[in-house]
């Protein structure tokens, strides 16, 4: 019972009324393919349905535009599945549609005016088709349902009606196999809530031998390279309904003598569930005995350039190679219109081994690719485990000076730490080809990692990055400027990202503090480059917002770091009776800086912490790794200092290489009107990103993410202006 009109309280499963129920005799001489209360005219889904006069012929496809009468409109009154049966001579489906309506109730109470309840109530209907009936062709059928009461309840005061559509399956013959669709209409006389229906539902369940089997697929003659591996890689899934205006949804699938699958119902539901199974990013070699170890590589072995570090990365090499080997010697069992497509997986996991093969190759022989390889693993060691440090507590000593409790953590790594997943290192010696070397003929390939969240993509971009960084400063010390521009898509930037690569920079910048012959004098840094709403603009909005933040408690932290990247103390805002102290934050000479309050920290010096959140400092410091979301390019049209970015000085003369690596994370989220936006400024990027100083332009590298693969080679080239894309991992055959 509710006081409140039922209308306004259900977002869906409402069917209202005003639908046709079908129930009308039709002409004899006209074959409909149309229920009332079903499919629309497409051109204008207000005008009544276009009527099909005729058998279909059976080498077409279903149109399946079984669509309820307003499923297109805001108030539909009607919902219905559509499925596959076959029908043996005794065959029936039992149906069982629930939902319920509501009473308007009449409330008096002495001294109040008169109220309006409602009074929900439930319904429970029943209904058999025969087989008499899902044999007719091409009919419509009004279904008798009987209402399911228990004592002491009512018959229901109105009840939806159902009706049935069946006709043959397009192009298959069999008289026992029928295209079915079940529709539920609300053909109630009146308005309002009293004349709708309210989480609607229904099941159709096979009996007396019926059985439901996979909806027909359309095999396309024009099927494109996309779809073709879409029809392999999911060869296994079938779809056994379809619903309209709602969602279908069917039991378990079972197994059947003649290795048809089929399920014991289908059912229609307006609000449908599904959970994702949850993948693994780890690999696992089993062995003779049962038993499996989990794959993976050693980044203190792989920096230490050890025996049993190589060891490990040709285990993962061989053990890809060997499982592309397996898949490509079970082509010829495939159903042959799945071949074409199942080779050319097996030729594009080929070629990802191969440059999986070339990256390890120049590290084994090209002295700059080792020492670029070796480093950046010891950064990504040290990085993985500070990022990993408990933010450490601080208190305020007798002088009024903050001061972390305990011990200055030690940060050595673990048994446990520091291990690349199979398919981090993977993408990574596939990726270092054209990382290290810039006139590389794969320079312009986009790299795209299709990978579940919560599998290490960001590990893997740092340890790309950090690649590209040392390999750079490596080649030229003093070749100081940007080298990296990690973009995200306006606020998807996460803390946990922010802190791990800030780590990653803290390392590298004492690694080189410590080989400044061999990695320059300028110092490693990172920039976070976001909207005014976010981070400070200039110096003089910086000292307002840090002004702010420690006068008012409820002011937003436009400086976002709130430990120390290298040892985890606590810095950021802290409550005190009168606003908040800002330990970590340092106003000093006309600048911010982050400062660690630990004395014993590597970065408690004057210098601070090598991480910039200010505009203005960004565009002076020139910081390795920039990240920034892609709505924030937009501002380079009107702040020519951003120019710095991009190795170039006031009168746009190179002082410095540009970028040499683009990282865009989420890229299926750039789409539609956002897409089109950062389209128009991506050549210009792409412009600036480019080395024009030698004979042949040498392009940035680009690295992309996506959660969809979905038409994404046309999604790069509409962004990027690129044609060649590699898609990491490389689909194989299907589930396995």
């Amino acid at each position: 019972m509710t006081r409140s009109d039922p209308l306004r309280r259900y977002g869906v499963g409402v069917l209202y009324s005003g639908g046709t129920s079908g129930g009308a005799p039709e002409p004899e001489d006209v074959e409909s393919a149309i229920i009332p209360g079903l499919a629309q005219n497409e051109d204008n889904p207000d005008q009544p349905p276009a009527e099909l006069s005729r058998h279909p012929k059976q080498d077409e496809t279903d149109s399946d535009d079984f669509d309820l009468s307003d499923a297109n409109r805001r108030k539909p009154s009607a919902m219905a599945i559509s499925f596959k049966v076959r029908v043996p001579k005794n065959g029936e489906l039992r149906l069982r549609v629930t939902g319920a309506y509501y009473d308007p109730v009449k409330v008096t109470a002495p001294g109040t005016p008169q109220l309006t309840w409602w009074v929900r109530r439930p319904f429970t209907l029943d209904a058999v088709v025969t087989a008499e009936v899902l044999r007719r062709e091409r009919k419509r059928t009004p279904i008798a349902t009987t209402p399911v009461i228990e004592e002491p309840k009512l018959p229901p005061r109105i009840k939806p009606a159902v009706s049935v559509f069946t006709r043959l399956v397009p192009a298959d013959r069999d008289p026992e196999l029928r295209l079915v669709t079940i529709a539920v209409v609300d053909d109630v006389v009146g308005t309002g809530p009293g004349s709708a229906f309210f989480q609607v539902g229904f099941t159709a369940v096979a009996a007396e031998g019926l059985r439901i089997e996979p909806y027909p697929e359309v095999v396309r003659s024009d099927s494109d390279d996309e779809e073709e591996s879409i029809a392999l890689l999911y060869r296994h899934q079938r779809t056994f309904a379809i619903g309209h205006g709602c969602a279908a949804k069917w039991d378990e699938v079972q197994g059947a003598e003649d290795d048809i699958p089929t399920v014991p119902s289908v059912s229609a539901d307006v609000l449908p569930a599904y959970e994702v199974t949850s993948l693994t990013p780890d690999v696992y070699e089993e062995h003779a005995d049962g038993s499996r170890t989990s794959v993976s590589v050693s980044m203190k072995e792989l920096a230490a350039a050890s025996a049993e570090g190589d060891a490990q990365v040709e285990k993962v090499l061989g053990l890809y190679g060997k499982w592309i080997d397996d898949r490509a010697a079970s082509i010829p069992d495939l159903p042959f219109r799945h071949q074409t497509a199942a080779t050319r997986h097996v030729r594009l996991c080929r070629e990802a081994l191969e440059r999986m093969k070339e990256g390890w190759y120049l590290i084994q022989n090209e002295p700059l690719t080792a020492r670029a390889f070796r480093l950046a693993n010891y950064a990504m060691l040290y990085q993985q485990i500070r990022s990993r440090l408990d933010k450490r507590k601080i208190t305020k000593d007798s002088q009024g000076v903050y001061r972390p409790v305990g011990l200055h953590p030690t940060a050595e790594p673990g048994p446990r730490d520091g291990r690349w997943r199979a398919f981090q290192i993977a993408f990574i010696l596939a990726s270092l080809p054209e990382l290290v070397d810039s006139s590389h003929p794969r320079r312009k390939l986009v790299d795209l990692i299709f990978f579940p969240t919560g599998g290490g993509k960001t590990e893997a971009y740092l340890g790309a990055s950090a690649i590209s960084l040392l390999s750079r400063r490596l080649r030229n010390p003093d070749d100081a400027g940007t080298d990296t521009l990690m973009r995200y898509t306006l606020r998807l930037l996460t803390a946990q990202q922010f802190l791990r690569a800030s780590s990653l920079i803290c390392v590298l910048e004492d690694l080189r503090s410590r080989s400044e012959t061999e990695l320059g004098t300028a110092p490693f840094g990172i920039g976070v480059w976001l909207g005014n709403d976010s981070t400070p603009n200039n110096w003089s909005s910086a000292e307002r917002s840090l002004r702010q933040l420690r006068r008012d408690y409820y002011a937003s932290n436009q400086f976002l770091l709130l430990k120390c990247p290298w040892c985890g103390t606590r810095m950021g805002p802290i409550r005190q009776a009168r606003g908040q102290d800002t330990p970590g934050y340092v106003w000093a000479g006309g600048r911010f800086i982050f400062r660690c309050v630990d004395e014993q920290c590597r970065y408690n010096g004057r210098e601070g912490l090598p991480v910039h959140v200010v505009d203005e400092d960004i565009y002076d410091s020139l910081p390795s790794i920039v990240i920034g979301t892609v709505d924030k390019f937009a501002t380079m049209a009107w702040q020519p200092a951003a120019a710095s970015l991009f190795g170039l000085g006031a009168n746009g003369d190179r002082l410095f290489s540009p970028p040499g690596l683009i990282i865009q994370d989420e890229l299926h989220l750039i789409s539609g009107p956002l897409g089109s936006m950062v389209g128009l400024y991506e050549p210009v990027i792409d412009d600036l990103t480019t080395d024009h100083r030698g004979e042949t332009p040498i392009p940035a590298k680009i690295i992309a993410s996506t959660a969809t693969v979905r038409s994404y080679e046309d999604q790069i080239k509409g962004l990027f202006g690129r044609t060649e894309v590699a898609l990491f991992p490389p689909h194989g055959l299907g589930d396995c």
